[in-house]
Formats: C-alpha cells, sequence, structure tokens
C-alpha cells in the first residue's frame, strides 16, 4: 500500500508487520557482531565445525538481515589447505551467517577466529503501563500514543532479540572447496548438534555486550561473543490491508508523526533508568 501524504513528506516508510492491526512505531536498529575465536573444551567428535547464527525479533518474528561481514585476515595465519576450510558466508534463504569453517582434533584446542557481521532489523516499541499504576499490560506503541509515550505511568522498551547460535558439524572425511559455493557446501555437509539462544534487549547499557557461549555438556566449548546495538532511526510499520476509502485515507494523512530518532533513544533510555530503580 502507499503510504500516507503525511508519512511521506517525514521521510517515513510503511512496512509490512505480520502481527500488528494498524501503523506501530519501530526502531530501525543495527546489530553488530564479533565471533572472538573458537575452544574446544570436550567436545563429543571430532571433524569439522561451523557456528552459524541467526537473529530473530522476538514479538515480531522478523529476522534481523545480515548485510555486510568481515574477517580479519591480516592478523590470521593462512587459512588449511587440507580441505577443511569454508570462508564466511550467509544463508540467504534463512537470514543466517555462518563462520568459517575449522577443524577440531583434541582437547583444549584453539581456533583463532576475527570475524564481525552486521545486522539490520526494525524493533516494534512497546508501551508497558508501570505495575504501580496496577496495570502490567504491554502492548505495540500505536499512532494515537505517539505523543504521550513515555509519560506518566508508561514506559517505552523494544522488543528484544533472539541470537540463535548454532554449533554445527561435518565428519572429518569431508572435503571442501574453499573457492567454490560456500553456501551449497554448508548446506550439504554441515548437521547441527547443538543451540543455544541468547536474549539481546535494546539499547545495551555501554552500547556492548559480552556473551560467552559454550553450548551443553555433550558438545562443552567456549565461542565468546561480543554484540554491538544502536538505534538509528524511526518507522512506522503497518500489515498489508485492503483498498481503503478515500474517507480511511484522509484519517491516516493526519496521523502524528512518530518522534525522532534522538528522542525516542533519550525516552528508552529514561525508561530502562525508571526499571533500573
Amino acid at each position: 500500500s502507499t503510504a500516507p501524504p503525511a508519512l511521506t513528506a517525514a521521510g517515513l516508510s510503511v512496512v509490512s508487520h505480520p502481527m500488528s492491526k494498524g501503523p506501530e512505531l519501530a526502531a530501525a536498529t543495527e546489530i553488530a557482531i564479533t565471533f572472538g575465536g573458537f575452544k574446544n573444551i570436550d567436545l563429543f567428535s571430532q571433524g569439522i565445525y561451523q557456528v552459524r547464527l541467526r537473529a530473530t525479533n522476538e514479538r515480531s518474528k522478523r529476522s534481523c538481515l545480515p548485510f555486510t561481514f568481515d574477517e580479519a585476515t591480516a592478523s590470521m595465519p593462512p587459512p588449511p589447505s587440507d580441505g577443511s576450510y569454508l570462508p564466511a558466508h550467509t544463508l540467504d534463504d534463512t537470514s543466517e551467517f555462518c563462520t568459517p569453517a575449522f577443524r577440531l582434533r583434541y582437547c583444549e584446542q584453539e581456533v583463532q577466529m576475527s570475524t564481525v557481521v552486521r545486522l539490520r532489523t526494525d524493533l516494534m516499541v512497546e508501551a508497558i503501563q508501570s505495575v504501580r499504576a496496577g496495570r502490567t499490560a504491554d502492548a505495540p506503541l500505536g499512532l494515537s500514543a505517539l505523543e504521550h509515550a513515555g509519560a506518566g505511568d508508561s514506559q517505552l522498551v523494544l522488543e528484544p532479540v533472539l541470537l540463535e547460535v548454532r554449533l554445527l558439524h561435518a565428519r572429518s572425511s569431508t572435503v571442501l572447496d574453499a573457492t567454490a559455493d560456500a553456501a551449497k557446501q554448508s548446506r550439504a555437509h554441515f548437521k547441527p548438534v547443538a543451540v543455544q539462544t541468547l536474549r539481546l534487549c535494546v539499547p545495551v547499557r555501554g552500547g556492548s555486550a559480552f556473551f560467552p557461549v559454550t553450548f551443553d555438556e555433550w558438545h562443552f566449548c567456549y565461542a565468546p561473543l561480543l554484540v554491538h546495538a544502536a538505534v538509528v532511526g524511526s518507522k512506522l510499520v503497518s500489515p498489508p490491508r485492503p483498498a481503503r476509502t478515500r474517507a480511511a485515507v484522509a484519517t491516516a494523512s493526519v496521523a502524528p508523526a512518530p518522534m525522532s530518532p534522538s528522542k525516542l533513544v533519550s525516552r528508552l533510555w529514561g525508561s530502562a533508568a525508571s526499571v533500573r530503580r
């Protein structure tokens, strides 16, 4: 559907959201995740391993799309030539990021890794009523509440992001070709063996959060993640809807515009401070 004139003039885009019943405020957010290495403590099997990351908004179920990644190859040793190496890549059909593949042979083995992936997503802004006011319901922030959001007993929060970190394994006899299609080889050879789900709440205090991923007792290892997140804008999101009448379009055209990114961030921080107190 076409954005109402007032929203177009404000430089906003209206996108589809599966759970909303009307236009709602969303915070455009960028997330950067650094994979700082891998240590085998007591993995069940030898073989070739890979770590995959998929990020999903907790409430709206929208995938966080990886749009760029980088490997610090200058400070790393050259990749092995024994057929165990695949470069970092993405799986477009599942919005997953895959780290470089690596071979593990013994306990306490450490793998050097310095890979950064960046993701983008739109996080729904929600107004949560204070418990002191006798109300605990939370709901997406609609257009009618934009001007009063964060005031009184209402607190602004962003929906959390779920980071699904999976460990995948391929047989030791697998031969990989680093110059061929990495995504195709990942799907063909690697099988998931362990998963750990992390819950990221934005804004992050200090802008960064550290997660020491260890998976489970059968796949005990250490895979440190450093996560950076920042709100970079705001927009209105709404679901697809049937063709509207001229009166409905006129009503939508006078809807209040969402707050500026700086104002949104300041109110989010204010709400977080209020919750901590």
